[in-house]
């Protein structure tokens, strides 16, 4: 059995059979083949429902009762039946020499604490895809997501996910994948690929992992679990890996792994023990899906800097010394400027600026200046990253911020010039390759935070958030030179 090259299957089916289809729209099966026709997926598209009455349809497509009415073999199926008859239903996909299946019937190892017999049910699920030669996903997942096969097979809201997708998810937890998905799109990130392992009874993460570091549109993994199947080999993979790999395991309280034993039958390990394991692997461990997605963003559009130095720019004082207190809490440098950068910023600014790191640049609030301040301090041998508090001008809650009326009044033509010296800053970074935060929210309804990001530029609502990601980032590093030197 080649498992790699039967993950593919998952993504690029060339027909998907679902079994034990509903006519109520709002049931796991409805909802599945409503994402699977309103994501546009091309492919052959069979609907079986034994109990179905001859030329019943469910959204315009037949259904059939049986899979002995498909002439072919089968590449991907989906069973949404009830547990106590998943082994036969498998059995019958074998016959048809099934590739791969996503099993989203509930009621096997996740029952556990109340049905011991369940993980009978699941072993035997297991031995049979074994003895037949195909993998599966779940059971109790809710499927899979593929961009370039315009496949959304998932129970749940669909998310219109933005195209180009770099960062591919694989999750214990359904609901943590949709909401995953959700945060990518707000943050203008598109998703290349997402599974739902579920009870995770064949299929490991550390399997998708696998698949995931040899995918060429992947380019950042995204885990959440609430446990590890076989740590060691987990550890191993990961280590493999040249591509980051960003972790949400949650279950870390006596409290939480009670509750994930009972949400998909995981068992989840003693913390501490686990972060060790994982620093060695370079595992970036990240404490909620809003931070998983903040740090894969920051990979993904921006560059990973060469040490703990950090500047930061600030039009206030008093937002400077919070953001050191952030960014020190986190183990970085706020390094001291040099003589040299200190007299290229004197003509630049008032003579009463901070003269040091933060800039201060007190009541200079002339935007025309900020490139030029922004490129020296950038390249400062020393500084490798760079944090700019001007959050304000990406708000769009005019009831709240007023920059004056001349401002106001020529908003347009405001925002248009921000635009300009953003589009000069994202230049600069390229060149330079450090990256760059600004304060402000991740979403806008006027656009400028996803403006500035196309434009190479990490927007972050927090100073914590800003020094948490600047500092894991660093991280990366560190390990990606680790693993050089051997």
């Amino acid at each position: 059995m080649n498992k790699l090259k039967l993950i593919d299957t998952f993504f690029y089916p060339k027909n998907i059979t679902l079994i034990g289809v509903s006519r109520n729209l709002m049931s796991a099966s409805g909802m599945i083949l409503s994402n699977i026709i309103e994501g546009g997926y091309k492919g052959e598209l069979n609907l079986i429902n034994k109990n179905a009455e001859k030329d019943k349809k469910i959204l315009g497509r037949s259904i059939k009762n049986s899979l002995s009415e498909i002439d072919h073999d089968l590449d991907l199926a989906f069973v949404i039946t009830p547990s106590r008859s998943v082994p036969k239903v498998l059995e019958e996909c074998a016959d048809k020499n099934i590739k791969a299946v996503a099993i989203i019937s509930s009621g096997f190892g996740e029952s556990v604490l109340y049905d011991k017999e369940k993980l009978k049910l699941q072993d035997q699920i297991v031995r049979i895809a074994k003895k037949n030669g195909f993998i599966f996903t779940g059971p109790n997942c809710n499927g899979v997501y593929s961009e370039l096969a315009s496949l959304n097979a998932i129970f749940g809201p669909r998310v219109n996910c933005l195209p180009n997708g770099k960062i591919s998810f694989c999750t214990r937890g359904g609901t943590a994948g949709i909401q995953s998905m959700i945060e990518s799109t707000i943050r203008g990130l598109g998703v290349s690929k997402f599974i739902n392992l579920g009870d995770s009874a064949f299929l490991k993460i550390q399997d998708i992992i696998e698949y995931y570091e040899k995918d060429q549109d992947t380019e950042v993994i995204g885990i959440y679990t609430e446990g590890i199947n076989d740590a060691d080999q987990f550890i191993k993979i990961c280590k493999r890996s040249k591509k980051p790999i960003i972790l949400l395991k949650t279950g870390q309280t006596k409290a939480g792994q009670r509750a994930a034993l009972s949400h998909v039958g995981a068992i989840s390990g003693e913390s501490r023990i686990f972060k060790g394991f994982a620093k060695q692997a370079g595992i970036l461990i990240v404490e909620s899906i809003k931070e998983l997605m903040d740090l894969a963003s920051a990979l993904i559009i921006s560059y990973v800097p060469k040490g703990k130095n950090i500047g930061i720019l600030t039009p206030a004082g008093s937002l400077g010394v919070m953001a050191t207190d952030a960014c020190a809490k986190q183990g970085l440098n706020i390094p001291k400027l040099s003589d040299e950068l200190i007299n290229k910023l004197n003509p630049l600014l008032p003579e009463y600026w901070s003269h040091n790191n933060p800039i201060d640049i007190t009541d200079s609030m002339d935007f025309s200046i900020f490139f030029k301040v922004i490129k020296n301090f950038l390249a400062e041998e020393k500084i490798n990253g760079l944090i700019v508090l001007l959050g304000e001008l990406m708000t769009d809650q005019q009831d709240i911020i007023d920059f004056g009326p001349e401002i106001m009044k020529n908003r347009e033509l405001f925002f248009e010039f921000i635009k300009s010296q953003v589009k000069r800053i994202g230049k600069y970074i390229k060149q330079i390759k450090k990256p760059v935060f600004f304060f402000g929210p991740v979403y806008a309804e006027n656009g400028l935070p996803k403006y500035f990001r196309e434009h190479n530029i990490i927007v972050l609502p927090e100073f914590r958030k800003i020094a948490r990601i600047f500092a894991k980032m660093v991280k990366w590093k560190e390990y990606l030179d680790r693993k050089k030197s051997g």
